[in-house]
């Protein structure tokens, strides 16, 4: 091979060694679980943590679907307390009778559940996954 190709190629594997970009350096844990109301799954929503206090990171979330959920991009929730807000939704038909593409994703639970829910989970250090059911009757208590 010529000495003409050895340095191009040599650059080019220490660029794609090195241009990875920044890395997240943040303690990460994938969470799974599932959540009921009146002891049923929820058909269909969005559970989403906020950091809360010193805890450091974006915020995390995940679909549920038929009752379970699983937060794993990028590694999972940053270690530490968060705020948990779970959403159920529901499509409501823009034009009533006929299904559309300006139809509505309407959110069916109370605002204890999301906006004003003062529910938090631990993420613990030092593990690779961690399960939390929710229970919206018990772990955020009656419909006010």
């Amino acid at each position: 091979m010529s000495r003409h190709w050895v340095l191009p190629g040599v650059l080019i594997l220490i660029c794609l060694a090195g241009c990875g970009g920044a890395r997240d350096a943040m303690e990460r844990v994938v969470v799974t679980g599932a959540v009921t109301k009146s002891g049923e799954p929820l058909s269909k929503g969005r559970i989403t943590l906020y950091p809360t206090g010193k805890t450091k990171g974006p915020t995390s979330g995940g679909e549920i679907q038929e009752g379970k959920y699983r937060i794993e991009a990028k590694g999972g929730v940053p270690v530490g307390t968060h705020r948990v807000e779970i959403h159920q939704f529901e499509m409501k038909p823009s034009i009533p009778g006929r299904p559309s593409a300006l139809d509505i994703e309407v959110n069916l639970l109370p605002e204890q559940f999301n906006t004003k829910s003062t529910v938090e989970l631990e993420v613990e250090s030092g593990s690779k996954a961690f399960v939390r059911d929710f229970n919206l009757d018990d772990d955020f208590g009656p419909v006010k």
